[in-house]
């Protein structure tokens, strides 16, 4: 494809800012450096107070930081450890409540990620980039919401720029119901994304709900790079790498699979090994210890991107626990092909109704399985972990059977991101 002018990227979360929220951003930069002449990032300098990690960026990516003071920052203090908390420390219905207010119209832009003054620098500095070059197309990010709000106001004053809008989830959350008056909300969000040319997300479910905007849309899915395979743990275990959304994550029906498998001998105990790393892992153990799980579960706390990937990368099973209902199903988050890059095993465990996406995608990649709770196919987890339990007992490993032909034509980043231009 033929380079094209410049492109404006608006990225409140990017490198050297250590968070998963940065990868599909990151990523998405580095492939537009391929696609355009030059590729500017604007994007907040959090990463002055917050966990950091150097990245390589192409020779032609040029990035800006901008100022921000928001709640983070304030909640830092001095200190340069991230913000974010448990579940467990936000499960009281008035800390909910408090959340659903900061992520809504208008109040997000004074509480929320990236709020004003954000927004005002990022809209200026955006503005000279746009007087003195060539830039074409606008590409903004979301969440937090401040990207969009920057891109909307560019888009009114150059309105032959080219704005695409992206979404790694929704603003308004059908499953969770994250915001105050919805209606409300969804209107605001149609006025903002009237100004859109495209609006992209990470799956085909999450394309249905904003389809509702009357904007051209397409679904860009998270680019998939494969890893170097490495030594399994000695003993068979299954894995869970990430945060739980109160309850909408639930692995129980899992722990009360493998208690049943442990108390009818179909597991050896001294196998076993169950792993978390996160930052829930309060709630995690007391979910363990009511499953009689306690002798074989460890719990890896807070543990950095190199090091989970190691957990993923030496597992035999990894749990993968996501929700579904009949308002939206497919919300394939960046952890599913985090999974897949580690080439073992899936356990998609998804807490509500049957998710069609998600069965095309481990059908197609032949990825491991997905169960659900409840349960819509009797005896198919344990039929799944059985089978791989087996194996290791045989071979002492589990072979991948990840399809990465299939993978490598069609799932990496470059060729997800030329969706977008074509």
């Amino acid at each position: 494809m033929n380079s094209q002018k410049e492109i404006l990227c608006l990225h409140y979360y990017f490198p050297p800012l250590r968070s998963t929220a940065v990868i599909r951003n990151y990523h998405i930069a580095c492939a537009f450096s391929s696609l355009f002449d030059k590729v500017h990032v604007i994007t907040s300098d959090n990463h002055t107070r917050f966990p950091s990690e150097e990245r390589t960026f192409p020779s032609n990516l040029h990035l800006q930081s901008i100022y921000t003071l928001d709640y983070r920052r304030l909640l830092a203090g001095k200190s340069k450890k991230d913000s974010h908390k448990a579940t467990t420390k936000k499960a009281s219905p008035f800390f909910q409540w408090l959340l659903k207010v900061q992520k809504s119209y208008p109040f997000n832009l004074f509480f929320a990620e990236g709020n004003l003054i954000y927004i005002y620098g990022a809209y200026q500095n955006a503005k000279k980039l746009i007087d003195q070059g060539q830039i074409s197309t606008i590409y903004s990010s979301f969440g937090p919401y401040a990207d969009h709000f920057v891109a909307y106001l560019l888009k009114r004053k150059y309105p032959d720029l080219r704005w695409i809008a992206d979404y790694r989830d929704l603003q308004i959350e059908p499953i969770y119901r994250n915001v105050v008056l919805t209606n409300y909300q969804r209107r605001i969000e149609k006025i903002i994304l009237s100004k859109a040319d495209l609006v992209t997300s990470i799956s085909d479910g999450l394309s249905k709900q904003l389809e509702l905007n009357d904007r051209p849309t397409k679904t860009v899915l998270r680019g998939v790079e494969l890893r170097v395979q490495e030594a399994q743990y000695e003993k068979f275990t299954i894995s869970y790498t990430g945060s739980l959304y109160f309850d909408y994550r639930d692995p129980r029906v899992l722990f009360s699979e493998l208690k049943s498998m442990i108390d009818s001998r179909v597991i050896e105990p001294s196998d076993l090994q169950i792993l978390y790393a996160g930052r829930d892992g309060l709630r995690f153990s007391d979910w363990i210890s009511e499953a009689g799980l306690s002798s074989v579960f460890f719990n890896k706390g807070m543990v950095t991107q190199d090091e989970a990937k190691t957990i993923q990368n030496r597992s035999h099973i990894n749990l993968l626990l996501t929700s579904s209902s009949p308002e939206l199903t497919g919300v394939l988050t960046g952890k599913v092909f985090e999974y897949f890059e580690a080439l073992n095993p899936t356990l998609c465990l998804i807490n509500g109704v049957y998710d069609p996406e998600f069965e095309a995608l481990f059908s197609e990649l032949n990825a491991g399985t997905v169960v659900y709770n409840p349960p819509i196919s009797k005896g198919k987890m344990r039929s799944f972990i059985l089978d791989k339990y087996q194996e290791w007992k045989l071979t002492h490993k589990v072979n991948s059977t990840l399809n990465q032909e299939i993978i490598r034509s069609s799932y990496g980043w470059k060729s997800q991101v030329e969706k977008m231009i074509g």
